[in-house]
């Protein structure tokens, strides 16, 4: 038998058959893309057991602490990425750790109740990574009381040097606590001020008359007033004496304000001219350096109160460097008052981050003088 010729089909068959599993690999299309299933993408979850605490009844002055719980209620790590407190009453802990799906965690919160009395409530902003609640706001409440008090705090005495007069504020003390108290006036020296306590209510109800001595100087000063009391709870109190100086004649608002340009339409700007000084004020001759610019004085109260009124036209500009022939872009207004006599106001654009003057309207009085005009 011829040995070759046995193996012939064998190579045969088998070179068949890897023709035909070849022709297989082939035409069998890849999987397809769309076919596949999305991956879900591991996302965290912020879910706190509170949003809102109340600490109840506090005393003021007291510094009170609680810690919001919060879980990772999601499958990816949870980050905390900032905790913003609403005041500066209130202080926070941010954590420093990511927190583990099914993890908790806690943001410490500590609020300080110095200086506040009655019910309050602030807020604290937490920022996390959590794609559905990236910003959750937490809030802290507490009734804040004081043992015993002073209403007002603070007695504000305006005074004018030309015109000085005695006047007298009363402040208010009063014991919260059950049992009674005794109240004194530590020791008072300024002459400026008479200090008196009198009693409304025996341990219950002070009154604090404080009287002005002309006369008081000038500017502002604040003086401490200090209250002593029988109550180991407030042992002793303090008010304030505010003595303010008020400029006989008052400017508001102190500049006119008006864009750059140019204007689209006319515009309007006024400010307010008040005496409050002993003598009537007599103004005169109206100044302005402003080509176009229609200027006004209209006096509302004889001698006390009126109101300068700018017409800006339609297309003004005002200077670039806010002066003309080397002055300040300004009305001048001349008054028969010694401190002031010759009032100026400028004309200016707005300062950074303000807004011009709102238009005014014409005085409702249409009876109302024009007592001054310049163009």
């Amino acid at each position: 038998m011829n040995l070759g010729n046995r193996w012939t089909p064998i190579v045969l068959a088998a070179s068949g058959f890897a023709a035909v599993a070849g022709a297989e690999l082939t035409s069998s299309p890849p999987p397809s893309t769309a076919s596949r299933s999305p991956v879900a993408r591991l996302a965290p979850r912020l879910l706190f057991a509170e949003q809102t605490f109340d600490f109840g009844k506090i005393k003021a002055g007291d510094v009170v602490r609680h810690e919001f719980v919060f879980t990772n209620a999601g499958d990816g790590p949870l980050e905390i990425t900032r905790v913003v407190p609403g005041c500066g009453c209130t202080t926070v802990t941010v954590p420093n750790q990511r927190v583990a799906p099914g993890q908790r965690g806690v943001i410490p919160v500590e609020f300080n109740s110095r200086g506040i009395n009655g019910t309050t409530q602030r807020s604290i902003s937490v920022l996390a990574n959590d794609p559905a609640r990236s910003n959750v706001v937490l809030k802290i409440q507490a009734v804040v009381w004081t043992p015993v008090e002073i209403q007002p705090s603070i007695a504000v005495f305006y005074h004018d040097p030309e015109s000085p007069k005695s006047e007298t504020k009363v402040l208010r003390v009063l014991n919260h606590l059950e049992a009674p108290v005794e109240i004194s006036v530590a020791e008072w020296t300024n002459r400026s001020f008479q200090v008196a306590l009198e009693t409304v209510r025996p341990g219950r109800e002070f009154a604090l008359k404080i009287t002005s001595v002309p006369p008081l100087g000038t500017g502002t000063v604040t003086l401490p007033l200090l209250l002593k009391t029988s109550a180991a709870e407030a042992p002793s109190l303090k008010a304030y004496v505010c003595a303010i100086e008020q400029p006989p004649v008052l400017i508001a608002p102190g500049q006119f304000t008006v864009p750059a340009g140019p204007l689209a339409a006319p515009e309007q700007r006024a400010v307010m001219v008040r005496c409050l000084g002993r003598e009537p004020l007599r103004l005169s001759q109206l100044e302005l350096d402003l080509p176009g610019v229609e200027s006004k004085v209209h006096e509302i109260q004889p001698g006390r109160l009126f109101s300068i009124v700018l017409n800006f036209p339609s297309g003004f500009v005002l200077p670039a460097n806010e002066s003309v022939e080397n002055r300040t872009v300004e009305v001048r207004v001349h008054s028969n008052h010694p401190r002031y006599p010759v009032i100026r106001i400028p004309v200016g654009p707005p300062a950074l981050g303000q807004t011009a003057q709102t238009k005014v309207q014409k005085p409702e009085n249409q009876n109302t003088p024009t007592i001054l005009s310049a163009k």
